[in-house]
């Protein structure tokens, strides 16, 4: 069985390519407040029919290889309750002494990473973003 390609013809999908087209195939966040990449990207298929389809599949150096769904990214995500600059100083600290990272999500609840998993930490002004870390 092969698999159809998203895009079969680059030519055509470029001439009849329209901005406006491209939004309304985005979601949008709930409660229409705007746009986010995370939510686009990972949220609205980890909470669809295509939750469990394998959304990225890690090959290590040694051939081993890790299938993480769309479901298993929503779960390495953190919404975060502190603010930026909290966030930050805890990432800052948990670095320098090379330890774990404390945070503490939306609903109250600590989360405690060692800091050698974390990947990245997206921070903004005003709104909460996820957190990524590896699982490795």
């Amino acid at each position: 069985m092969g698999l159809t390609p998203n895009l079969d013809d680059y030519d055509r999908v470029r001439a009849t390519f329209t901005w406006a087209a491209a939004r309304a195939e985005l979601e949008g966040l709930p409660d229409r407040r705007g746009l986010n990449i995370a939510h686009e990207a990972v949220d609205r298929h980890a909470a669809g029919p295509r939750g469990g389809h394998v959304a990225i599949r890690w090959l290590g150096k040694r051939g081993d290889v890790h299938d993480y769904t769309y479901r298993d990214l929503r779960e390495l995500t953190l919404e975060s309750a502190q603010s930026p600059a909290e966030v930050e100083q805890a990432v800052t600290e948990a670095m320098a002494k090379d330890s774990v990272l404390s945070l503490t999500d939306e609903k109250g609840r600590k989360v405690i990473i060692p800091i050698a998993k974390v990947a990245y930490v997206e921070i903004a002004e005003s709104t909460n973003r996820p957190f990524g870390f590896t699982t490795r």
